[in-house]
Formats: C-alpha cells, sequence, structure tokens
C-alpha cells in the first residue's frame, strides 16, 4: 500500500502555510526543496494547477508522475527564468543551508514583482524547544547529526 507523501515539518506548519497562501489556481508556484512532496500535492488538491517541486533527492519525492519535478542543488542557482514564479515556499529548510544569502538572492531573482515568498523555520528559542535541548542535548525536529563513539 502507497502511503501518501508526509510533512517533513513540525506539526501544523504545512496547514497553516495553506491557510495564509490565497492563490487563484492559475499562479505558477514552487515548492523548494520539497521533501516527500506533501506541501506541493495539498497545494495542487486545493486547485492549484501550476505547482512545481524542486528537490535535490529525486528518490524522496513521492507524487511522481503526478506533478513535476526538478532535481535541484540550492548550491546552485534556480532552474527557473527570472521573475518567472508568482510565490514560492520554502518551509523549515533555510535553516539546514550552506548558504542561505545565496539562496535568498535566488528567490528575489525569480520571484515575479510583488511575488509571495512563504518561508518557515522552526523557532528555537520556544520554551519547548529549550526544555528539549537542556533534557536530551538536541533539539525538536532536528535528528542527532552526530554519535559520538567511545
Amino acid at each position: 500500500m502507497d502511503e501518501g507523501p508526509k510533512a517533513i515539518t513540525g506539526f501544523g506548519v504545512h496547514e497553516k502555510v495553506l491557510e495564509m497562501y490565497r492563490g487563484d489556481g492559475n499562479e505558477l508556484v514552487a515548492d523548494i526543496p520539497a521533501g516527500e512532496g506533501a506541501l506541493a500535492l495539498a497545494l495542487f488538491n486545493r486547485g492549484m494547477r501550476k505547482v512545481i517541486s524542486g528537490e535535490i533527492d529525486a528518490d524522496l519525492f513521492k507524487p511522481k508522475g503526478r506533478l513535476p519535478l526538478v532535481k535541484l542543488d540550492l548550491r546552485d542557482p534556480l532552474p527557473f527564468r527570472e521573475g518567472s514564479l508568482d510565490a514560492l515556499f520554502c518551509i523549515e529548510a533555510i535553516e539546514h543551508m550552506e548558504n542561505p544569502y545565496h539562496f535568498m538572492r535566488e528567490l528575489a531573482r525569480v520571484l515575479k514583482p510583488g511575488g509571495r515568498l512563504y518561508l518557515s523555520t522552526p523557532n528555537i528559542m520556544s520554551t519547548n524547544a529549550r526544555s528539549k535541548f537542556f533534557s536530551v542535548g538536541y533539539l525538536p525536529h532536528f535528528k542527532v547529526l552526530m554519535v559520538v563513539r567511545e
């Protein structure tokens, strides 16, 4: 049984983004990085017919064949024309990027004048995040990145 794509975000993040977005169905939008494709598929299911997903790991993306996927590396220039996107979604990813300044310049380049950017990052200063870090040594929504060997 094929399970649909899962959000690789904190609880309720995609729902809040979808609540904020007011597209007309004819806008060209991109979800990068798309992860498993949960947000892109949700946008499509809400009537957005021009959704492009971008992801470095094409095997991770689940709605293959239903939605277009562009394989991309966010260290490189984005493969979109200047001023071509009406909206761009970057949900809980910028904190993982090697060069977020380059990425932000690329987002500004590919968005149309007046285009909308939906960007989120986990709140590591919340009470929940601080208590988790204090008790176990890492932040919620972040896997342990290093294994200590004795």
